[in-house]
């Protein structure tokens, strides 16, 4: 259980991170700034990385979390080859982040309490 609480606050972290380089700014300003966009990659391969490996028995117990959601972006992002699959939107960081339900612009408040259940 002490990898899966590793894994989740990875995940937290990247959440948080790719959240915050969005925070605040439209499409036209994320997809003209390189470094921006290159962080945002990083991240979610971070999350995704992270998500994969995720017990089944974690995973059943909170199956309100779109566990997969993470990984097939991050499938998205290693694997693709043209200019345009690089470009993501805030509505698509929303749907494979945990707090996709909500407006809030951080994630971890939905994420540390399962974090903690985990670890249990």
């Amino acid at each position: 259980m002490r990898r899966e609480v590793v894994l989740i606050g990875e995940m937290i972290d990247a959440a948080e991170q790719a959240r915050s380089l969005v925070d605040g700014l439209d499409l036209a300003v994320l997809n003209g700034d390189r470094q921006r966009r290159d962080a945002r990659l990083w991240n979610f391969t971070v999350l995704g990385e992270a998500a994969g490996p995720i017990d089944d028995a974690v995973k059943g117990r909170f199956p309100e979390i779109p566990w997969s959601k993470p990984v097939r972006l991050r499938n998205r992002v290693s694997m693709g080859t043209g200019r345009s699959t690089w470009r993501f939107s805030t509505r698509q960081l929303s749907t494979c982040s945990p707090s996709s339900s909500r407006s809030s612009a951080s994630p971890s408040p939905l994420w540390k309490p399962r974090a903690e259940a985990a670890h249990r």
